[in-house]
């Protein structure tokens, strides 16, 4: 047991050192966790771009004494997916998805458009924040009912 306690460490250092001279990912400042349990290697963290989140799986992959690797990487594009997501589950602040969006960058969610109060604002801000993988939000939600109503007024084309 000690000495798997101690492969598993020594694997884990590897894969973290393999990954820091992956030169996209380092430069991408993306917090990457490393965990190891009886070889299986499990990445978790916010990767920018999907290539990047290819290219640090199959590094992790390489390393002599991995036996799986598990993928909780997630991608910018897939925090913005997550975010609306959230966000459309949520009976309070479906129907403000068509005034809201959500840009991620390296884990921080920027959310832009506008909401009717105050209070919607911090909803939306307090729901975005709980997704998985957010590491920081940026509100810049404007609140303006009346565009909200005119909004609302204006007919669907059919």
């Amino acid at each position: 047991m000690a000495e798997e306690r101690i492969a598993d460490l020594d694997l884990k250092a590897k894969v973290e050192e393999a990954l820091w001279y992956y030169e996209p990912l380092r430069q991408s400042l993306s917090p990457v966790s490393v965990e190891v349990d009886d070889g299986i290697v499990v990445l978790r963290g916010v990767v920018p771009t999907r290539i990047i989140k290819f290219h640090t799986l199959k590094l992790a992959r390489s390393i002599p004494g991995v036996r799986e690797v598990r993928d909780e990487l997630l991608t910018d594009s897939d925090l913005e997916v997550a975010v609306g997501m959230a966000l459309a589950r949520d009976g309070r602040t479906k129907e403000l998805l068509g005034h809201i969006s959500a840009n991620a960058t390296y884990g921080t969610v920027v959310l832009t458009g506008y909401v009717e109060s105050e209070e919607d604002k911090a909803l939306v801000e307090t729901i975005a924040r709980q997704v998985p993988g957010v590491r920081r939000i940026v509100n810049r939600l404007h609140v303006e009912p009346q565009l909200v109503e005119l909004s609302e007024a204006v007919p669907t084309p059919v």
